[in-house]
């Protein structure tokens, strides 16, 4: 009689063998009480194998799991500002709130019902004050560039300026999706 490995076992106890193959394997183990020891054993290994299973994997555990496997997502510049402007809206309230309360101090009985049009007016003032002093900047700033451009070694600097440009746009946009999808397939 040919001695049985642990793979019949195994094929045995999963019911991958064939019908003559198990019924020669049945007739062995009743025969053998070591054999039907290790049976045992191997089923008990696979209820409670089953058991595990069946638990439920922790989301947390999950998340971690899957950003190790999965490349890491680049944001885009616009949802990084979007996800940010939250702070900076919460500071343009804050600033506000506190232009109202300097605005409307003790003993101005009269403003209360100008405070709204003269806080208005205060931040169209900034606003304005804002804008001239950019405007005089990027002139400033943009003057030895206007003179650069106007030249014929301008002209070729920007020509390849907006061919660079224009390369790393579509390699990013265009690149990128179809690299990804070739991925997927």
């Amino acid at each position: 009689m040919k001695k049985t490995t642990y793979q019949e076992l195994m094929e045995y106890c999963d019911g991958r063998m064939t019908p003559e193959r198990t019924r020669e394997m049945e007739q062995r183990i009743a025969g053998s009480p070591r054999l039907q020891q290790e049976v045992r054993l191997i089923r008990s290994l696979e209820r409670s194998v089953r058991a595990e299973m069946s638990a439920p994997v922790p989301t947390r555990l999950r998340r971690n799991i899957l950003a190790a496997i999965l490349p890491a997502r680049q944001e885009s510049f616009w949802f990084r500002v979007a996800r940010n402007s939250s702070g900076l809206f919460a500071m343009a309230i804050v600033l506000t709130m506190v232009g109202i309360v300097i605005a409307s101090g003790p003993g101005t009985g009269t403003r209360e019902h100008t405070l709204i049009p003269s806080a208005i007016q205060s931040y169209r003032n900034l606003y304005d004050g804002a804008v001239d002093r950019i405007a005089e900047w990027s002139s400033r700033s943009l003057q030895p560039v206007s003179h650069t451009v106007n030249s014929p070694f301008g002209k070729f600097l920007l020509v390849g300026l907006s061919v660079f440009i224009l390369f790393i746009v579509l390699d990013e946009v265009v690149g990128k999706r179809y690299f990804h999808g070739t991925l997927k397939r």
